[in-house]
C-alpha cells in the first residue's frame, strides 16, 4: 500500500464515481490510472457488462462490490432502517414514498441486481442505525488503510452557486479523514479539487436531498 497521501483522479465528465475508484486504486496499489482510463475502468467495474448506448453509469454499489471481490472489507452505513431492501424490492414505490421523481432506467435495475449479489459477498456488510453519526465514524476510523466514499449534491458540497436551470446533481467524493473539525474531501470534479475541507452541516445538507435519513457512507478498509 502507498505511503503517500490520497490523490484523486479527474475522470471524463460525468464519471465522478470512476474518478474516485481510480484514486482508490492508485492509493492502495501505487497504480497510475488517469483520465484516459475512465472508460476501461467503468467497464471493469461492471465486470465487462457496460452498456454505453443506455448510459448506465457507475454507482457506489458497483464500486463496493468490485473492491470486496478484491478482498477489501466494505461496510455500508446508513440511518434508514430497511431502505436498501425496500429499494431492491420496489424502486418505484421507494421513490414515490419520498416524493422523488421516478425515472426507470438501467442504472436502477443495475443497483437492484448488484445489491442482491452484495448480500452474498462475505467482505460486505450493511449497518443500519437511525443514530448513525458520520462524523464520529470517520473521526474514530480514520487511518492510512481506510478511506470513505461519500455521495451528495455537487453544488451544496462544494459551496458553489447552483445554475438556475439545474436541480440536484448527484456526486461522489472520497473522504480521507477529519481535520480541524471538518471532513477532508478529495473531489474528482468536474473542476477537480485535490483536497478541501467541508463543514459537517454542509456535508449533511448535501446528502439529505433524498430525505432526512439519507446520511450514508461506504467505508473501505485494506485488510
Amino acid at each position: 500500500m502507498s505511503n503517500r497521501g490520497f490523490i484523486i483522479v479527474e475522470p471524463i465528465h460525468g464519471f465522478c464515481g470512476v474518478g474516485c475508484f481510480m484514486g482508490i486504486m492508485n492509493y492502495y496499489y501505487c497504480m497510475a490510472l488517469g483520465t484516459k482510463d475512465t472508460y476501461d475502468m467503468a467497464t471493469l467495474l461492471k465486470f465487462g457488462d457496460f452498456d454505453w448506448d443506455d448510459n448506465s453509469n457507475i454507482n457506489s454499489f458497483n464500486i463496493g462490490y468490485f473492491l470486496a471481490r478484491m478482498n477489501f472489507k466494505i461496510t455500508y452505513f446508513g440511518q434508514e432502517i430497511g431502505g436498501n431492501e425496500e429499494f431492491a424490492k420496489d424502486p418505484e414505490k421507494y421513490f414515490k414514498d419520498r416524493n422523488i421523481e421516478y425515472c426507470p432506467d438501467l442504472t436502477i435495475k443495475d443497483i437492484q441486481n448488484t445489491y442482491k449479489k452484495m448480500k452474498q459477498e462475505k467482505n460486505i456488510s450493511f449497518v443500519e442505525d437511525p443514530n448513525f453519526d458520520l462524523f464520529e465514524l470517520i473521526k474514530h476510523k480514520q487511518h492510512r488503510s481506510t478511506l470513505f466514499l461519500l455521495g451528495g449534491d455537487f453544488y451544496t458540497m462544494r459551496g458553489e452557486e447552483r445554475p438556475k436551470d439545474v436541480g440536484f446533481t448527484g456526486h461522489y467524493v472520497v473522504c480521507s479523514g477529519i481535520r480541524d473539525g471538518k471532513f477532508i474531501i478529495h473531489d474528482p470534479g468536474p473542476d477537480i479539487k485535490l483536497e478541501y475541507l467541508v463543514e459537517p452541516e454542509t456535508m449533511y445538507k448535501s446528502m439529505k436531498y433524498y430525505g432526512e435519513k439519507e446520511i450514508t457512507c461506504m467505508m473501505i478498509e485494506y485488510v
